[in-house]
């Protein structure tokens, strides 16, 4: 994909791109300020689209030594009010773990996205871990995208959600989505944002991000109560699809298996 039709204003116009080069234009039309990463198949090009489009686009981009700085440089930032996104492969939110089921503890001011992708079948990496369990584990909501399209809306989505609940929300793709082509539509990129950082200076700093009990324990319940909330986001969100056919049986997917199970089912004749 040329990096002159991804930075293309022209709202509406398809083009027809990787899944992670969707991620990447999704997270500029939400107005990202801060893009960190500590690159690996199959999220690269997630990073490598990023960098060269922060050259058009007025926000930061860097790669990072590990995946923990990426990720504490980008929950700096939505720490203190804006709005970043921290990209690496699955197996990298290991490396981050320490930093990532605590933030949900403390909260943020901004948003914050989560870029994790996962490669069942070990094309490249040397685990196959699902990171869904991780988002469960770690009371972080959890967007599984199934295809470009829906990379690209869950991308803008996550970092609207993020913002509501003012929690980290992480985008789970895999591999068949990360090098899958398929069309976008452009939205809008917004222009002159005034990057100010939001701080409530009447309230220490402390109580809300000193992670020890005094201030974990009310954290916890918070999370709690949040993920409540974002269960009823789910269950009237655009992306829940149901397809009605005559049979007793029903399927139940997720992510790309929604594509693999369509397509069983009509090589099938079922």
């Amino acid at each position: 994909m040329s990096i002159n039709e991804l930075r293309s204003r022209e709202i509406g116009k398809e083009i027809y791109v990787l899944g992670n080069e969707a991620i990447a234009r999704g997270a500029i039309e939400a107005g990202v300020w801060v893009a960190s990463c500590y690159p690996g198949t199959p999220s690269s090009e997630i990073s490598d689209t990023l960098s060269e489009l922060s050259k058009y686009f007025g926000f930061n981009f860097e790669y990072s030594v590990n995946e923990k700085v990426a990720a504490e440089v980008a929950a700096g930032v939505a720490i203190a009010g804006g709005r970043s996104m921290v990209i690496f492969k699955g197996a990298g939110f290991f490396v981050a773990s320490d930093l990532l089921f605590h933030l949900p503890y403390a909260g943020l001011n901004g948003a914050m996205v989560i870029a994790a992708c996962d490669e069942p079948s070990l094309h490249s990496s040397g685990d196959e871990v699902d990171m869904r369990l991780m988002g469960h584990a770690g009371y972080i909501p959890t967007f599984v995208p199934a295809n470009p399209e829906e990379a690209k809306e869950m991308t803008i989505d996550a970092f609207k959600l993020s913002g509501e609940i003012k929690y980290p929300v992480m985008l789970r793709c895999t591999t068949r989505v990360c090098q899958q082509r398929g069309f976008i539509k452009l939205g809008p990129i917004p222009d002159g944002e005034n990057h100010t950082i939001i701080w409530d200076t009447k309230k220490p700093w402390w109580q809300q991000f000193a992670l020890v009990p005094a201030t974990c324990i009310p954290g916890r319940l918070r999370s709690i109560e949040t993920i409540n909330r974002v269960k009823e986001f789910c269950e009237d969100s655009k992306y829940t699809e149901f397809i009605k056919r005559d049979s007793e049986i029903g399927i139940l997917t997720c992510g790309v298996c929604h594509g693999y199970a369509l397509e069983a089912l009509k090589l099938l004749n079922l």
